[in-house]
């Protein structure tokens, strides 16, 4: 309860302001973003809101206010995943996220969340995973939207979680007194330009709770110095300096692996600019464990990967990964493996520096997002031939991926395939024995059954590479809870029973194939995904299989 109030305090502070134009301008707005449209007393009335919001708000806050309104609307799922991250970096320490579980009732008016409910979210720690993320996303199964989310943020007493999710909104749950006889200020998130315009230092780099796609302004105040003695009051706005480190210091150069400064990678990405490279910013995806951006370095273009999981418990667990992949792709190096570039650990957020991969990722090639078009036959044999290849060099070197999906496989400008992401690598036994963890890590629709257990072993990975090449084949994704069957791996029983036949699955974008190499490759999938891990060929044999195939 204690923590309830001091939270609730903390977030009644960004409710305080000093102007009265502010207070108008928020009360207005507030009633557009909520619905709470009133008619005002009289016409003076609605000419001082007018003139309030036309003297305080220039065109480009209007802009953004829309935005926040069209954001209160969206749903819960909508969220991107930096955004999850910045509420769990509040809500994960203390077990804050307790709190709110206990505020959600599903549409009968009961509690949604069980204890056994909560035991289920507690253990994802265990694998360096938000419970915060891990609640929000399965509360965001339903049609909850983002402005119900505030609402119960609000009530559980987590205000300030509220202003960083949408710091447009005033607080629902202030007091008629309290709204009369105080000011307010209104936080919202500004261009380039606007900061330039309103004499606002935007060089600051970015605290891991907030989405960083902009620095915030604060109306109606001399922002600097109000900033600099109230830095408290805007959650989303980054006051730390470059000395305020991850906690990563350790980490030296390996090879032609160099360290970057922070404040370079800010330079390059325009202050880690979340708008689409194709509007003029720097933002190119985005995933679990961080954000990647687009910028230009050593006379290159460069993919920058900013991890963005650093809450409480699985901060530790970031920094190991972001030294595992540095010690691997700088020891092992190859055609069909990410190459990075550098890195960063002089900021409030470690950073992974590579070669930009002008292809983009495979998922999105197979689902032709981001307006890509559809790859043919030859060149989904192609990729697969490159992933055997760089997977059989990792195992070369005892190393498990863990990880093998298609979104961590990248395409160059020549169409060559690479796998990224090796943040779980693990090196295993020598003579492909098994090694055991308590730590289950992975993607569960990707991973073989005895890493459901715990085992780490190379031919894990080939049962993974053998759900890729099913995607491969059909250009379905490897779950789908509107398709029957739901795992894309299930396929394999259905074509065995002959429920349905290969020509039914396969993508018909491929065009013209021939049939006997598409059965080939469909045996070779069903080979790498057999249940027992002896059944499996190598990821050696796997290309000298596809090889074979392309030759048919």
């Amino acid at each position: 309860m204690a923590m309830a109030a001091a939270e609730m305090k903390k977030g009644k502070a960004v409710a305080a302001s000093s102007s009265k134009n502010t207070s108008k301008v928020k009360d207005f707005w507030y009633k557009n973003i909520c619905g709470e449209i009133r008619s005002p007393a009289g016409a003076a009335e609605a000419d001082a809101q007018t003139f309030a919001v036309e003297s305080v708000v220039s065109d480009q806050v209007k802009v953004e206010a829309e935005k926040q309104q069209e954001k209160y609307k969206a749903f819960l799922r909508s969220l991107r995943p930096s955004e999850l991250h910045g509420l769990a970096g509040l809500l994960d320490p203390d077990d804050n996220w307790r709190v709110l579980a206990a505020h959600i009732r599903n549409s009968g008016g009961e509690l949604r969340y069980s204890m056994v409910h909560i035991r289920k979210f507690e253990d994802v720690r265990r694998s360096g995973r938000s419970p915060t993320v891990e609640l929000l996303c399965d509360w965001g199964t339903t049609n909850i939207t983002v402005g119900q989310l505030h609402q119960v943020l609000c009530e559980s007493g987590f205000t300030s979680a509220a202003v960083t999710l949408l710091p447009g909104v005033p607080l629902p749950d202030a007091a008629p007194s309290e709204k009369a006889d105080s000011h307010s200020i209104w936080v919202v998130q500004c261009s380039d330009d606007l900061l330039k315009k309103e004499n606002i230092d935007a060089r600051q780099p970015c605290s891991s709770n907030t989405r960083a796609a902009a620095p915030t302004m604060v109306c109606a105040e001399p922002c600097n110095d109000f900033l600099k003695k109230n830095e408290h009051l805007s959650s989303n706005f980054c006051n730390r300096t470059h000395s305020d480190t991850c906690g990563v210091t350790e980490v030296e150069a390996y090879g032609d692996v160099q360290p970057v400064e922070f404040s370079t990678l800010l330079r390059i990405t325009k202050n880690f600019n979340n708008d689409p490279v194709k509007e003029g910013g720097s933002w190119l995806g985005e995933g679990g464990f961080g954000v990647v951006y687009l910028g230009h370095l050593y006379d290159k273009l460069v993919a920058v990967k900013k991890l963005s999981n650093q809450f409480e418990e699985g901060s530790d667990v970031m920094r190991k990964q972001f030294r595992q992949e540095i010690h691997t792709l700088a020891r092992c190096r190859h055609e069909n493996l990410v190459e990075l570039l550098g890195f960063s650990f002089d900021g409030p957020q470690l950073c992974l520096v590579y070669a930009y991969m002008l292809g983009g990722c495979l998922t999105n090639r197979l689902t032709c997002t981001d307006e890509f078009t559809s790859l043919s036959w030859a060149t989904r044999l192609n990729v697969a031939a490159d992933m055997s290849r760089g997977l059989a060099f990792l195992h070369q070197k005892n190393h498990v991926h863990r990880d093998i999906k298609s979104s961590n496989v990248l395409l160059d400008e020549n169409m060559v395939a690479k796998l990224a992401d090796f943040g779980l690598v693990r090196t295993g036994k020598a003579g492909g024995a098994t090694a055991l963890t308590s730590t289950v890590v992975g993607t569960t629709v990707y991973m073989a059954p005895e890493a459901m257990r715990g085992e780490i072993v190379t031919i894990s990975d080939v049962y993974s590479l053998g759900v890729v090449f099913l995607e491969l084949l059909t250009g379905l994704a490897p779950y789908d809870e509107q398709r029957e069957p739901v795992l894309l791996s299930s396929l394999v029983e259905e074509l065995e029973e002959e429920a349905r036949t290969i020509d039914e699955v396969m993508d018909q974008r491929m065009g013209m194939v021939d049939p006997k190499a598409l059965e080939s490759f469909f045996d070779l999938a069903c080979r790498c995904l057999a249940e027992r891990k002896r059944k499996r060929p190598s990821a050696a044999e796997v290309l000298q299989e596809v090889q074979g195939v392309s030759t048919l």
